[in-house]
């Protein structure tokens, strides 16, 4: 083991698997350095490397969690070191520390690896010294993380029983995520004579009101019909302006500038370039296939597309998903480079490179930003701009605004006062950083110094794989809704997911009717990726009984179960070693989204399923004496007792896939109702065994936002 020096250190561990929790861990770091603390940043992973942690006396947790409950990637190695039965119960008996958890409450295991990692340092002997803050990105990250920063100074200093003065404490701050924010110039730049001919048009701002008008608090419009489905509230902000006027005493520092812009370094590169193709991609796949698996008349479609593989780069098994990288969307993208005056620079490329004279600690260029990158190039394939700015970003925004009535909005919805106004009007009405330039008119802040430095990575978007592997891996089939999203403040037109609806788009001579015959199959190239879920894979033991729940989309997984068992077994009545599989599923209409029905009844047919059972929504029940459930929770009620007896007495395991705000927790609760009324014990009983199930990896979802 290696000697390390840490009685004297402070140590800030964060963990993450998107980099949130690095950027909260990185903000304390910085922080630390504002207090003339001496601080150092390093990772979890490097436990045994560069710190033991039985040798640290105070540290400082950051830490998400990711998939069903589990840690991020670079802290499960720590966890489970610390899970080990030999560990001793005095293990981390001098260890006093403080803990900030990120979760989601959409999903069942809100916090759980923060919770988990907590119960372990306190079951090892550690001791708390801060209470425990979980953040909630459903709401905002911001509503918990910035008073629980707000507090931890005090708290550290109490620890460690200092005085007012300027006694220096050494920081530590260990790192779990990768997507460092750091500071950066622009550096080379050139022109590309090869980029897009696209023409983008200046925009005109008088016409940018309505639902921007409510959030920048300017509007006295009454009529809700004139209002944009945004999701912001009707109720006007003017009020709080002027109290915000009065009391700055919580308004927060800008953050510092972290890229610096040269206008004229920029306009002056006349050397040609070849134009860039997005970085995000790692395997190449093309659509031999695509149709619609809904009925015109269904309120939503639901698209199937078969997606080819070059090679068989990416191994799966049934109930994997694979990662889609796709594109901004181009209009969308035209009006920021409109809104901000880069016309006649946007295809023109940049390199970016760390300032010399920066006082951050272990500055890094992000590394979602390629080396030589384009203005276009960037906003396109390597940026969110949908995504929901933070508070940080609204303040910095604020610095770049002219107007003093919109400059004071920013700053108050970025400030501790403006709390629930950013809570109702930002984060749960999904407004995002295109919709802020739309709203603040005199807002113009310069592209590297904050669009680049601020904006997040563009993520790729999983979908569940819907067939198995055996006839051959090259071939990968995914079903998924097009999803339809309100108006933007910006662009003012409905909008489309951004990948479904790009998907949807790019195979439209596939799918559509009227250019159904003598298309250009295998023409259309997208970037893919694999995604891995362990934890909803098929079981070794074929004998153990599996119970399948979803909705919508959430049946495609199980299709690709129903087909691997086929394919592994054309003689299903032969084989009793198979345990009982029963589906349980909801759509709206069974003759219009009841997706795979002919599969269904198909396994059905080949005894591959055991027995299925149906919900719709929105079906009118003409007949009365044909009555059906409505949604998959009654199905299982109607069984409950099958369903119970699978459980406890057979050790089923579960599986849930579907949306993650409604019928996952339903079904949850669903069946900890069945367990409690079929066994006669309390609801904190049943809530216990479901809890233990999870626990045992035997109760299983897949699900989303």
């Amino acid at each position: 083991m290696s000697n390390f020096s840490c009685a004297d250190t402070i140590y800030v561990l964060y963990g993450s698997q998107t980099g949130q929790a690095q950027t909260i861990a990185e903000d304390i770091y910085q922080q630390c350095l504002d207090r003339h603390f001496d601080s150092k940043l390093l990772c979890l992973d490097q436990h045994d490397k560069k710190f033991n942690i039985t040798q640290v006396k105070k540290a400082v947790f950051v830490i998400s969690t990711t998939g069903d409950g589990d840690p991020p990637d670079n802290a499960g190695k720590f966890i489970r070191k610390l899970k080990r039965k030999s560990v001793p119960k005095d293990h981390l008996s001098n260890l006093s520390y403080a803990l900030l958890g990120l979760g989601d409450t959409n999903y069942n295991n809100f916090c759980n690896c923060g919770k988990t990692l907590n119960g372990l340092l306190e079951t090892l002997g550690a001791s708390s010294f801060y209470p425990i803050g979980c953040a909630d990105d459903a709401v905002g990250l911001e509503i918990v993380v910035e008073p629980w920063k707000d507090g931890l100074w005090d708290a550290l200093q109490k620890v460690l029983q200092l005085r007012t003065n300027n006694t220096e404490i050494k920081f530590l701050i260990l790192c779990i995520e990768s997507n460092k924010r750091n500071e950066l110039q622009w550096d080379n730049v050139n022109i590309s004579t090869t980029g897009s001919n696209d023409a983008i048009s200046p925009i005109s701002m008088d016409n940018q009101v309505k639902a921007s008008e409510i959030l920048s608090g300017s509007s006295n419009i009454s009529n809700t019909e004139e209002t944009y489905a945004t999701g912001s509230p009707k109720d006007s902000l003017n009020n709080t302006i002027d109290r915000l006027s009065e009391n700055t005493e919580s308004m927060k520092i800008a953050p510092e500038q972290l890229l610096e812009q040269n206008a004229k370094e920029l306009l002056a590169g006349m050397h040609e370039v070849i134009q860039l193709e997005s970085k995000l991609k790692e395997y190449d796949a093309t659509f031999p296939e695509a149709k619609y698996l809904t009925a015109e008349n269904a309120i939503k479609k639901v698209l199937e597309l078969v997606l080819c593989q070059n090679d068989e780069s990416i191994d799966f098994l049934p109930g994997d998903s694979i990662n889609v990288f796709c594109p901004n969307n181009e209009e969308e993208v035209n009006w920021i480079i409109s809104r901000l005056g880069l016309i006649d620079i946007r295809n023109r490329t940049f390199t970016l490179r760390v300032m010399s004279e920066t006082k951050k600690r272990l500055p890094k260029i992000p590394d979602h930003i390629p080396k030589d990158c384009t203005i276009k190039e960037a906003l396109m394939f390597h940026c969110d701009i949908r995504s929901i700015p933070k508070k940080a970003t609204l303040r910095m925004l604020a610095e770049y605004t002219e107007n003093q009535n919109e400059r004071k909005r920013l700053l108050q919805l970025s400030s501790r006062e403006g709390g629930n106004d950013y809570t109702n009007l930002i984060c749960n009405s999904s407004i995002s950083f295109l919709d802020i330039l739309a709203t603040f008119p005199s807002c113009r802040p310069p592209f590297i110094k904050v669009i680049v430095e601020l904006l997040p990575r563009l993520q790729p978007r999983p979908y569940s794989i819907v067939n198995s592997p055996i006839e051959g891996k090259k071939i990968m089939k995914v079903a998924f809704t097009i999803v339809q999203l309100p108006p933007s403040i910006a662009t003012r037109g409905l909008r489309e997911g951004l990948c479904s609806g790009w998907l949807q788009s790019i195979t439209k001579h596939l799918h559509s009717p009227q250019l159904s015959h003598g298309n250009n199959v295998g023409t259309v190239k997208i970037g893919i990726s694999s995604r891995r879920n362990q934890n909803f894979n098929l079981p070794n033991d074929k004998s153990i009984p599996l119970i399948m729940i979803g909705a919508g989309t959430g049946i495609s997984p199980y299709v690709g179960f129903l087909e691997h068992r086929w394919l592994i077994e054309n003689d299903m009545a032969q084989t009793a070693h198979y345990g009982s599989w029963l589906l349980f599923y909801g759509c709206r209409h069974k003759d219009r989204d009841y997706l795979y029905k002919n599969d269904i009844n198909t396994y059905l047919h080949r005894k591959i399923l055991t027995h299925h059972y149906v919900a719709f929504s929105r079906e009118v029940q003409e007949n009365l004496s044909e009555k059906f459930p409505r949604y998959v929770q009654e199905c299982l009620w109607q069984q409950s007792d099958k369903v119970v007896k699978l459980l406890l007495e057979e050790s089923a395991l579960v599986y849930v896939c579907g949306d993650a705000q409604g019928m996952a927790k339903d079904v949850m609760n669903t069946i900890i109702d069945l367990i409690e009324r079929n066994k006669g014990i309390s609801k904190e009983e049943a809530s216990k065994i479901v809890l233990t199930m999870m626990k045992e990896k035997r109760y299983r979802q897949d699900i989303w936002a």
